[in-house]
């Protein structure tokens, strides 16, 4: 017992020895990030940071790093298609623990680093809050949601499958919600109780606008032994679609066409779409259905 009480400890007691990291890809080092540091502002002014272009923070969730797949995967697919500012926030000490509540905990920490950092850009270069777009993976979206509650001025918030446990049903103070920026989408993929592995995201809608992508809570292609407490990598299927489809739907002319539907019900339309992902708009509102294909290209229409 003292044994395993030490252990916890440890877990416990090294979610403070960790910071979190900026990594800024452009199309001139698309392959090799530069570090940001706002305590030094010469880090930015000899940067490849340009004031004048749109910027892509990317935030990982638990288990994940800033070098994680989807994280690459996603940078260069905005590459490909502008040549934004990326920026890749690394917070892997506070999510590395292989208890999940702890690292949860430690949401609210990176989102004030992240809003601190937002605001060292406008102080430095005068750059414009509604230049800045957030994407945030599971307990990511969490971190960008908090970003947005400190600077709600942020242009806009991407929550893909924002975590549930510790946070679904919390106040819109402690949670990803249409408040934190001028424009929340959010991509549903694994919602449901969390019970028994299931349920890994949220199932309330959080933003202006939500999808529901072949009902919300499991994904074909994914069978129930994919479903994986540890979402390193592709291991939670259900739970790691949601940033497939975004990444795919920056990548694809197909639309990820969107039909307006209650959340849990099944819908089909012939007007009124959204289209889920990078080109969701803020209206129409609400929440939204969509069937994908089981494996990529999921887009359908």
């Amino acid at each position: 017992m003292q044994f395993k009480l030490g252990l916890l400890f440890c877990f416990l007691a090294s979610a403070s020895a960790w910071s979190t990291t900026f990594r800024l890809f452009t199309r001139n080092n698309r392959n090799s990030y530069q570090v940001i540091d706002r305590n030094n502002p010469s880090s930015l002014t000899s940067s490849n940071f340009n004031p004048s272009r749109d910027t892509k923070f990317i935030t990982h969730g638990w288990r994940q790093s800033g070098s994680s797949p989807f994280v690459i995967d996603m940078k260069n697919a905005f590459l490909d298609y502008s040549d934004y500012n990326v920026i890749a926030v690394d917070w892997e000490g506070g999510a590395s623990n292989v208890v999940y509540f702890p690292a949860a905990s430690n949401v609210y920490t990176v989102g004030s680093e992240v809003n601190q950092f937002v605001r060292f850009l406008n102080s430095q270069v005068g750059y414009s809050y509604g230049r800045v777009h957030l994407i945030g993976f599971s307990l990511g979206a969490q971190v960008s949601g908090e970003a947005g509650r400190l600077n709600n001025a942020i242009a806009r918030i991407t929550g893909l499958d924002p975590a549930s446990p510790d946070f679904e049903g919390k106040g819109n103070n402690q949670k990803l919600d249409a408040s934190d920026a001028q424009f929340v989408d959010v991509i549903h993929t694994d919602g449901g109780a969390f019970i028994g592995g299931r349920g890994y995201g949220t199932w309330d809608p959080n933003g202006h606008v939500d999808f529901y992508p072949n009902g919300g809570k499991s994904q074909p292609g994914c069978g129930s032994a994919k479903r994986d407490v540890d979402i390193d990598g592709d291991k939670g299927c259900d739970h790691g679609r949601a940033p497939e489809y975004f990444t795919e739907s920056i990548k694809t002319s197909c639309k990820f066409n969107a039909c307006p539907c209650p959340h849990g019900s099944t819908c089909t339309c012939s007007s009124g779409y959204n289209r889920m992902g990078f080109h969701a708009t803020k209206s129409p509102s609400g929440t939204f259905y969509l069937t994908t294909n089981s494996a990529s290209p999921f887009c359908q229409s």
